[in-house]
């Protein structure tokens, strides 16, 4: 149940997407297995980029607690570092570290070389940290939903690595997640604010899904197959939306915790009435935060 959340005139997005080449893989690859050496040296407050989508902020405080806590922060499409400086702040007050994993729109489009290669990545990354690391939590927004449920289809590959990590994973948040449906209206609202461009380009990309299927339509409904299912863990859940958000709606959000509820998963829905798409902190930062709080109080982190 995934829709996408973008933000327009980011056409330099696009752009670097095309930039993006082998030796870039290869070094993302090499400082995601250096990053344990690396993050022994570097300052405790300070973020590492660990790849063009992967970003790591290790919390100075509590450095050598014996338990350490890791949120998995899937941002909204195209998300700047500044909008997403309240989480980070949020989780480092509880001496949390963060990962921030990005999703470019090409990435989407073209998952097998960019969302996949994304959750490989997280994947890895959590592999190599599992001896620092002994807990888990995931705070998705919008397209973050989708790219958490690569992840998961990863883990379903895995069954090791699922097994391993099984008992890490704390809680879940998805702040405005939303379907697969929305891919040609999201990407089209992205590129343009003019509406007949906007009714053309959602045209081309809904054609897109169906003559591509095998090359994207078909991962999308992988993940969210993963992602409605959610067979790896059963953990406290939250989920945030709003009556006036089209793209993250509450029917389709609460189609996602009835799944989750039959499978025994302990799921609420925070529903406010008018603030925007993946804005409701920016509306509601107390009640947002409350919110968290709550969730975090009922996790033994």
């Amino acid at each position: 149940m995934f829709r996408l959340c973008f933000k327009p005139n980011r056409f330099g997005s696009l752009i670097r997407y095309f930039s993006y080449n082998i030796a870039d893989t290869t070094r993302r690859k090499l400082i995601i297995q250096t990053t344990s050496m690396a993050l022994s040296t570097k300052a405790r407050d300070d973020q590492v980029m660990l790849s063009k989508n992967l970003s790591l902020t290790q919390n100075k405080q509590d450095s050598n607690k014996a338990e350490r806590t890791l949120v998995l922060l899937f941002s909204w499409m195209l998300a700047q570092d500044k909008h997403l400086k309240k989480y980070i702040q949020f989780y480092s007050n509880y001496g949390f570290d963060i990962l921030v994993v990005k999703t470019d729109p090409l990435q989407l489009v073209f998952p097998r070389r960019g969302s996949i290669k994304n959750a490989e990545e997280v994947v890895q990354f959590i592999k190599g940290k599992t001896d620092y690391y002994s807990k888990l939590i995931v705070h998705g927004f919008s397209v973050g939903a989708y790219q958490f449920g690569e992840v998961l289809v990863k883990m379903s590959e895995d069954k090791t690595f699922a097994s391993q990590t099984e008992k890490m994973w704390q809680a879940m948040i998805f702040d405005s997640a939303a379907n697969l449906a929305a891919i040609p209206d999201g990407f089209s609202r992205a590129l343009t604010s003019i509406p007949i461009l906007q009714k053309l380009l959602c045209q081309l990309l809904n054609l897109y899904l169906r003559l591509f299927y095998y090359v994207a339509t078909k991962y999308y409904e992988e993940s969210e197959k993963e992602f409605n299912q959610m067979n790896h863990f059963r953990v406290p859940s939250l989920m945030l939306v709003s009556e006036r958000d089209k793209i993250g709606s509450i029917a389709s959000n609460q189609e996602v915790m009835d799944s989750w509820v039959n499978r025994g998963i302990p799921v609420k829905m925070k529903i406010w009435k008018d603030s925007k798409h993946v804005s409701h902190y920016h509306k509601y930062p107390e009640e947002y935060e409350q919110e968290l709080k709550r969730i975090i109080e009922e996790t033994s982190v």
